[in-house]
């Protein structure tokens, strides 16, 4: 009897380009990347206008005041393009409600442009019109410049990346231990929220070392210079990025690595919250891609960049087990058969090389907090909000409350008690999944495919159940460690789907969007459970073709 066969959980997903024979016969992958391309290109040019006007901060100088002022055509390219966008959509720009449900619309046109163009290049063969990595560059190229001087921005980390640089430099304070509200003479504090103002940095020591090196650099020019210099970061970051993933993937699938860079590069919430926002985030995946890419041939290399990564920000900790694992094996293990990895372990230089992927990550962290390090207290901030003190679009919330709700109507409970009780146990358990999961992938894991997979399931476990305040951009963490698969995987896709939903509840609640309300943040989870119904019936289907063929 055949053996039904196996189907990796949400990991890869073969899908030809038969699903979408028109891109393919009718235009060709790269007439479909150049529509898709001047689609998303006009979203980026509609947001200039929409965000400037939508933007409801009450500081003195916002960001599009600063560079209207700093550069001379953007005040009137944002007039003409207002005029262009008035005229397109009447009434569209006349209104909160109107710019909102407009800035919404837009992201979610650019993200169907950004679908087609992943499906367009899928499998495409060189010499039939196939795209090669330019066509995925070039356009990323004028999406980030478009993005980059938008008179506008959707979150204020930038400002604090900003006045936390500020602090060594122009106050000679440890931000690990100082905060922003010591300093109203800065402008910077002005800038950023109230609930801020009391917060040390909770970002690695590598950052606030690159923050203090752009306070310094830019600390006798105008602000939006300095401002601009974290967009630059963030934007050149994501560049090397899709170029980090498009080498992957030619190591992993190479009929695929054109649509596994379009599936991360292009991305719309990417490019929002990289080249626009300007977001350390993807700072903090270039070295845990380079390692990924390097975690074979140069280990001790990967090491180095792993441990960058962690000490930009902490979260890619998560993932470091799996890739620590990978590397040290010295080659892909065998099926389900671990006995590889303890062989391996047991030879010497491969002990050698576990050891110095283990400690150089270890010793780099020490040695980049050395400089900062004042006692325990240094990493106060990292472990307060290991706490998970707020909850911010928590989409489990609204269960939770209904339960306490339902406790407290028990005769002796009241309901501060009963939510007392609920939140932390219900914290526990997420703990509890998230450690699971780890242990998991760690025995599943077998080749570079896994690993990968393996740390978007982490992250996503981490930022479902784990962490309490959703934020998009950090829903851009498992698609990029994931994209090199390339968009015919499932896992991408859904990763990809998490990247829309994500923002759409934030900024809909964060906007007063009509629409998003309490229990909106149910719809976060929409693309896991669309991925899980395309996954039982791949495997439905698939065991029904073996039955007949018995």
């Amino acid at each position: 009897m055949a053996a039904v066969p196996r189907l990796s959980s949400l990991t890869s997903l073969p899908l030809t380009p038969s699903r979408a024979p028109w891109l393919q016969r009718a235009h060709g992958p790269r007439a479909g990347l150049v529509a898709a391309a001047v689609v998303i290109e006009l979203g980026n040019l509609a947001l200039w206008p929409t965000l400037y006007l939508a933007d409801s901060s009450v500081e003195p100088s916002p960001l599009g005041s600063m560079l209207r002022r700093r550069f001379g055509f953007v005040g009137p390219a944002t007039d003409a393009l207002e005029s262009v966008v008035d005229w397109v959509f009447p009434g569209a720009l006349w209104s909160w409600e109107q710019l909102v449900t407009l800035f919404l619309h837009t992201l979610m046109l650019c993200f169907v442009a950004y679908a087609l163009a992943s499906w367009s290049t899928l499998r495409s063969r060189e010499g039939n019109g196939a795209p090669t990595i330019r066509w995925v560059l070039i356009p990323l190229l004028v999406f980030q410049m478009t993005l980059f001087l938008t008179p506008a921005t959707l979150t204020t980390d930038i400002y604090n990346y900003a006045i936390y640089g500020e602090m060594p430099v122009r106050y000679a304070a440890n931000p690990f231990l100082r905060t922003p509200g010591e300093f109203p003479q800065s402008a910077l504090y002005y800038l950023i929220p109230t609930y801020w103002h009391d917060a040390p940095s909770v970002y690695g020591p590598l950052w606030i070392d690159l923050s203090t090196l752009v306070a310094g650099a830019f600390q006798s020019m105008p602000l939006i210079d300095e401002i601009l210099a974290y967009r630059f970061i963030a934007t050149a970051a994501h560049f090397a990025n899709t170029v980090l993933i498009w080498r992957v993937a030619k190591h992993l699938r190479p009929a695929t690595a054109v649509s596994a860079a379009v599936a991360y590069g292009w991305n719309p919430s990417a490019l929002l919250e990289f080249a626009l926002n300007g977001h350390n985030d993807v700072l903090m995946l270039t070295p845990l891609l380079g390692a990924a890419l390097l975690g074979l041939s140069r280990p001790r290399l990967a090491a180095l960049l792993l441990a960058s990564s962690i000490a930009l920000k902490y979260t890619s900790l998560l993932v470091a087990p799996l890739l620590v694992l990978w590397t040290s094996a010295g080659a892909p293990l065998v099926a389900a058969d671990h006995r590889r990895l303890l062989s391996a372990l047991r030879n010497g230089r491969a002990a050698m090389v576990a050891v110095a992927c283990t400690t150089i990550p270890l010793g780099t962290l020490v040695l980049l907090y050395a400089p900062w390090f004042q006692g325990i207290q240094t990493l106060g901030p990292v472990l307060y909000w290991m706490t998970g003190p707020r909850l911010q679009n928590y989409w489990p919330e609204p269960s939770l409350i209904a339960v306490t709700a339902w406790v407290s109507a028990l005769p002796g409970t009241d309901y501060g008690s009963a939510w007392a009780a609920i939140l932390p146990a219900f914290k526990n358990l997420a703990r509890i999944a998230l450690v699971a999961t780890i242990l998991r992938e760690l025995w599943r894991a077998r080749d570079l495919a896994d690993v990968l997979a393996g740390s978007a399931r982490i992250w996503i476990v981490f930022l479902l159940v784990v962490n309490t305040w959703i934020m998009p951009w950090y829903y851009l963490w498992p698609l990029a460690i994931v994209a090199a698969l390339g968009w015919d995987s499932l896992m991408v896709r859904v990763c990809a789907g998490l990247t829309l939903t994500a923002p759409l509840v934030m900024y809909g609640r964060q906007l007063n969007f009509a629409p998003v309300g309490e229990w909106a943040g149910a719809t976060l989870v929409l693309p896991i459970l669309m991925g899980g119904f395309a996954w039982l019936f791949a495997h439905r289907q698939a065991i029904r073709r073996v039955a007949l063929r018995v």
